[in-house]
Formats: structure tokens, sequence, C-alpha cells
């Protein structure tokens, strides 16, 4: 649309904002505050992601997506905030070995299997649990012949990138209500399920809103690099913060001296952690530097009060032997003008 009408830069951020505010009034008239959705919608680092695997022939249904989710969400707890996405692990004959050896080398089996071809296998994924509730949903469906069991997708991996491929955009889950998309022509004064899905047999009460904005808002992205032939999600967000903006890849990374010292102060047990306790100031803004342009950005604001851009990145930084990978959430200035970002701190 951006192209074909030739829009500004500055038309855009003003149409970025004002489908954000349709999408806040929908959710407000429905009873749903976008702020509290942020525990679904943004990693949260002392949280866990998985891809839960089910294989779509042993279901009894020919509906196994139905099935799939009669028996899953239950096992959620009824006051947790998720993003929830489902799909068939999609891929062509020729991409089955690389699938099958994810399967070797990441999965978590809960019974034994065959693969055979990957799309006979049903995926529902849900973010922000505790480890404790993944072993408890592992556990509660074992007597359920179609669970196979899952992936761990907390951290990067080459199964969390495939399957950042090939699942769709479900549902959101706050609390009781679920909130799903509806027709664009459909007003947002209505509350609709129009999936086939049994939500409201499960006890819960349905939020909906318009799918362009489900889909532009709503819709959680499993975080991995950003592939820079398909990066536009990454520029609109920019555009939503300024009409001058860059691609982030050759921005310059600001770290003042006493903001060094601040974070080596107050940041040691953070930095002693993921193992970069030693940086130097300079280490640590190519660290920054080299990590910016290939991640999502979250938290987006306009801080008019300050007169200031922010947003947070994150970065994952691996760790020798079998321990986890420390991420560190990085909060930035960004000065589109300068084609710069100042680290304002990170925790």
């Amino acid at each position: 649309m951006e192209e074909h009408l030739s829009i500004s830069k500055i038309t855009m951020k003003r149409e970025i904002w004002q489908l954000f505010d349709d999408l806040r009034d929908a959710l407000n008239k429905s009873g749903v505050q976008y702020s509290d959705l942020k525990g679904a919608l943004v990693p949260k680092l002392d949280k866990h992601e998985a891809a839960f695997i089910f294989d779509s022939t042993s279901c009894d249904s020919n509906f196994y997506g139905g099935e799939v989710v009669e028996k899953l969400f239950p096992l959620l707890d009824s006051r947790a905030k998720h993003s929830i996405l489902a799909g068939d692990l999609l891929g062509a004959n020729d991409m089955q070995r690389f699938i099958r050896d994810l399967f070797e080398t990441d999965f978590k089996k809960s019974r034994e299997f065959s693969f055979t071809h990957s799309e006979m296998l049903y995926c529902i994924y849900v973010n922000n649990l505790s480890l404790a509730k993944i072993d408890e949903i592992q556990n509660s469906l074992k007597g359920y012949r179609p669970f196979l069991g899952y992936f761990p997708t907390t951290f990067s991996s080459l199964s969390k990138t495939y399957i950042s491929t090939t699942l769709c955009g479900f549902v959101v889950k706050c609390g009781n209500n679920i909130i799903v998309g509806h027709e664009d022509d459909r007003s947002n004064e209505e509350n609709v399920n129009i999936t086939p899905f049994p939500f409201e047999k499960l006890g819960y009460e349905i939020r909906s809103v318009q799918d362009n904005l489900y889909n532009h808002f709503l819709r959680y992205k499993l975080e991995r690099e950003v592939f820079h032939k398909y990066d536009n999600d990454h520029l609109y967000s920019l555009n939503a913060l300024s009409p001058n903006y860059s691609t982030l890849d050759k921005t310059e990374v600001v770290l003042e001296d006493s903001k060094y010292d601040y974070l080596v102060r107050e940041k040691t047990g953070k930095l002693e952690k993921a193992g970069i306790s030693e940086l130097g100031k300079k280490q640590f803004i190519e660290m920054i530097q080299a990590k910016i342009s290939d991640n999502y950005i979250y938290n987006l604001r306009d801080r008019k009060d300050l007169g200031i851009f922010t947003f947070n990145i994150v970065i994952e930084i691996g760790r020798s032997g079998s321990g986890y990978p420390t991420r560190i959430n990085v909060a930035l200035e960004y000065r589109p003008e300068e084609d710069k970002v100042r680290v304002i701190t990170l925790y």
C-alpha cells in the first residue's frame, strides 16, 4: 500500500498510530486493556516457551485441531496470559530430512514414534510458561496418544527458527478471555468467535477485533534473527517512532562513560551470569551493535514527556557447558536524526 499510493513516512507513522488507537479502543469496549497483554505479547526473560506436537493421524476426529485444543487448553492456568500459535509443520519433501533431524536433536519425547512426514504433525505453541507448567502439561498429556512431546523454544535454536516459519497466529489468552480476529467488515462492537474452535465450551469468554488489527498488533512473532530480505516489520516499527528512521545495521551505539561505569557497578550479577562482566566499554558497544540489527524490537515508546523515543532489544548470550543461555533486556533511546541509539540500562 505504501509503495502503490506513494505514502510518505510521516503519513505512514500517523496511519500506524491510528490503527493502534483503533485496536486499543476495540479492546477497551470488550473490557480488555492493551497494557494488560504485555505478558503475552513481549517475551519475559523469567518465563519459557514450548511447541507442543501432536500426531494428527492418531486423533479420533478429522478436526484434529479442535480435539487437541480441548485437551490442551484446560491445562493452562486460568489466570495466565499467553500468545498461542498453531499449525501443521509444513515442509516440502526435500526438507523432511532436515525436520526429522530436528526431532532427533531438540525434541523432548513423550513417547516413541516413527517420523514419516512433518505435515502429519500439528503444533500448538504457547509462550509465557513456567518450567513447572511445561512439565505439568507434558505429564498430563502422556495418556493422550496423539501427543508426541514438545520442542523447548525459549532460547534460539534451528527448531525454533523453523517453527517460526510454519505457524499461524491463533489466539491471545488473557485470563479467562480469548482474543481472536473477526472479519474486517464486522464492527468492533461485536465479540464473536468465527473460528470452529470450542472456546466457549471450555469456559472462555470471547473478545474479538477486526483481523487487520489483530494481525498487525496482537499476532505474536517467535523471537529469532531478522532475515533482512523480510525485515519490513522492523522498518515499520521504527517508522512508528519517527519518519526519519533508517535501518539499524549501521546505527551507532552510544554508551557514555558514566553509564558504562553504572552498569558495571550496579548490574554485576547479571553481567557475571552472562559471562560478560569483564567486557570493556568498546567490547560492550560492539556486542550491542552486533545484536541490534538482528533482533526484534519491543516496548516502542514515544516519550513525549521527555522528548525521546525508546525501545528494548533482547540479547541472548550462550554459556559454555550445558547451562542455559543468559537473556538480557537492553533499553535504548532512539535518535533517528543522528542515526544513533543510546544505552539507557539493562536488566
